[in-house]
């Protein structure tokens, strides 16, 4: 089976109306081609098309987002995996739960299980936690040298930041911080004698989000990520809030010990899969 990349304009004149989608999904494929990183790629055989892969790539990381299969049989999947595996600029594949149908498949490639765990913390049940004592900073873009000094240090720890090419690593991590404050997130950034060893960054609207809470390797075992999540907690429920949430992968033990601690409680799971290439 051959795998070909298509153009955007040919995926909406001829490709689109053979998925014939619902509106709200077409919606969304409409989109992915506003997105310059997306790609549109075609499994056939001779003139039959047999299935479609929509996939955006950056930073050598692929995230398959959308697959179409137009016939019963795996072997177009297979055929697009062994394709981008082979391809040596792609450095890791992420694979989300609306394909979990073939993840079975995946393992059969080396691809390992995650999930994000979707927690919420209902505030008047905090668990008061035992915290060293830290002083505090509000986040501003002043901090963002040293918030994306700590996301390179968390390298490991974040299921999409691991398939990033290390060469890509510095702008992949100013790029995240960038959109941190383009969306006005706040937050803190915890010292110790003016050092700065750690930061917590949240999202306050109606439903609060803790986004991440990131120490410095050399500062870990202390006891910061704790007093960084009683900070936001108290600061939330002084404010008036009720609730907070935030989303953790499973493969972070440490993290997800942290907020099952305070009294975050699972609401939902999204499994995942990923393969990494060999350094």
């Amino acid at each position: 089976m051959d795998i070909y990349e298509i153009e955007r304009e040919k995926f909406l004149e001829s490709i689109l109306p053979l998925i014939n989608p619902a509106p709200n999904e077409e919606y969304y494929l409409k989109s992915f081609c506003e997105n310059p990183y997306c790609h549109f790629y075609l499994a056939k055989k001779g003139a039959q098309n047999f299935g479609l892969l929509i996939v955006e790539l950056k930073y050598r990381k692929l995230e398959i987002f959308r697959y179409f299969n137009f016939s019963s049989e795996e072997e177009p999947f297979l055929s697009f995996i062994k394709f981008f595996i082979q391809k040596p600029q792609i450095s890791g594949i992420a694979v989300f739960q609306n394909l979990k149908d073939y993840f079975p498949i995946l393992e059969k490639f080396g691809f390992k299980y995650d999930a994000d765990i979707m927690m919420v913390l209902d505030i008047a049940h905090y668990k008061k936690m035992t915290v060293p004592i830290l002083e505090f900073e509000n986040i501003n873009e002043e901090h963002s040298r040293f918030i994306c000094e700590l996301k390179k240090f968390c390298y490991k720890n974040d299921f999409y930041q691991k398939l990033v090419q290390r060469e890509f690593l510095d702008i992949y991590c100013s790029e995240s911080i960038k959109q941190i404050f383009k969306e006005k997130s706040s937050g803190f950034v915890g010292k110790v004698e003016s050092k700065y060893v750690g930061v917590v960054i949240c999202i306050e609207d109606d439903k609060p989000e803790i986004l991440d809470i990131m120490v410095h390797p050399e500062m870990q075992g202390r006891g910061y990520g704790k007093a960084l999540l009683h900070k936001v907690i108290i600061n939330l429920k002084e404010k008036g809030f009720s609730s907070i949430s935030l989303g953790v992968f499973e493969s972070n033990h440490p993290a997800h010990e942290l907020y099952k601690n305070a009294g975050f409680v699972e609401t939902k799971r999204l499994k995942m899969m990923s393969w990494q290439r060999s350094e």
